[in-house]
């Protein structure tokens, strides 16, 4: 099961869009969306979410600001490469049983997402189960 979410506010910014998803009423995962209130405030906007997270939880060593060419950090297109595909920027929290990360997507939004291992591994596993399986030669 899922529920999405449209509008409001979380830790003081703009949700664009919020997508929790269930199962056995468990929340496995969980995405929010924050626009910020124009593009050029994007990476600003990472950096305030990293810094919320290192507060709450810990400071995180896995922070990622890639650029690839034709890009480089500082060349002052880094909101182009985000947006062209050519930059990853991402900050990861690992817990025993769960995942938080935030990046900046291509369309300038940046996201947050929860997931728990064991639920979402439980999930998949049911899913397998549900398939069914391709047919092999010999069974044609």
């Amino acid at each position: 099961d899922s529920i999405t979410y449209t509008g409001g506010s979380w830790s003081g910014e703009n949700i664009a869009m919020l997508f929790f998803t269930f199962y056995n009423d468990m929340m496995i995962s969980a995405t929010i969306s924050l626009k910020p209130v124009s593009k050029q405030y994007a990476l600003i906007l990472f950096d305030e979410m990293v810094e919320k997270l290192n507060t709450k939880y810990h400071r995180t060593k896995k922070i990622t600001r890639r650029y690839n060419p034709p890009f480089v950090a500082g060349d002052g297109y880094e909101l182009l490469a985000i947006e062209e595909g050519y930059a990853t920027i991402s900050a990861r929290w690992k817990f025993d049983d769960a995942e938080i990360r935030t990046y900046v997507s291509t369309d300038l939004t940046v996201l947050v997402h929860y997931e728990n291992k064991k639920g979402v591994q439980l999930w998949k596993n049911q899913l397998g189960k549900e398939r069914p399986k391709e047919a092999e030669i010999n069974d044609l």
